[in-house]
């Protein structure tokens, strides 16, 4: 028996590997946190760099994202469940995450970009990340699902070491509007992403 079940153990880790609709939602999720985790990493760089603020002033810019989080999170989930679906509800959120990025190019008064960035980071975040799960379970098989959850953790921490890597490189070769735009580009990118792996979850 012990040796049955390992044998379907194994099968199911292969079949995760093979399953090419939850590979891609593994690709655009890690796209669009790289693109999230600047928020993070360089963003305060930048607000401490480029724009002056002191330490205090970005912790309080930073709370901000707290606060919106917390009030608006459960009403906009809510909204979401009931009125879309799931990859459409991904999609949208990482083109939010991803253009969040590219909005602090606009040529605006300072305040403007950043209450718009994070304004849209914010929102991006809450209606996109609770439907990766989501995602990862309806691709899932009831034999497989602890498998998925345990990969989709795994792909959370390797987004969140290769963001820092990335966007301080970029801006250490290329400056903060190539990085904005670089990695803003990637976040949008998995929009498209998301809706890809819709039409492969409905082919299967």
């Amino acid at each position: 028996m012990a040796q049955k079940s390992k044998e379907q153990t194994d099968i199911a880790g292969t079949l995760i590997w093979k399953d090419g609709a939850f590979m891609m939602l593994l690709c655009c999720s890690i796209l669009m946190l790289i693109s999230f985790f600047q928020l993070l990493f360089t963003l305060p760089l930048y607000l401490k760099e480029v724009i002056g603020w002191s330490e205090a002033a970005v912790g309080y810019f930073f709370a901000i994202n707290g606060a919106m989080v917390f009030v608006l999170e459960m009403p906009l989930v809510h909204t979401v469940e009931t009125r879309w679906k799931t990859f459409p509800a991904l999609a949208t959120g990482a083109s939010m995450i991803g253009f969040a990025l590219v909005s602090l190019l606009l040529p605006l008064p300072v305040i403007i970009v950043l209450s718009m960035y994070m304004i849209l980071v914010s929102i991006g975040e809450i209606i996109s990340f609770p439907f990766i799960t989501s995602a990862a379970i309806r691709l899932s098989k009831p034999e497989t699902l602890g498998k998925y959850m345990g990969v989709v953790s795994m792909m959370f921490s390797v987004a969140f070491i290769i963001a820092p890597i990335l966007g301080t490189q970029c801006i250490e070769h290329f400056g903060y509007d190539m990085t904005w735009l670089v990695l803003g580009l990637l976040g949008m990118l998995a929009g498209p992403g998301y809706i890809y792996v819709r039409s492969l979850f409905l082919s299967k």
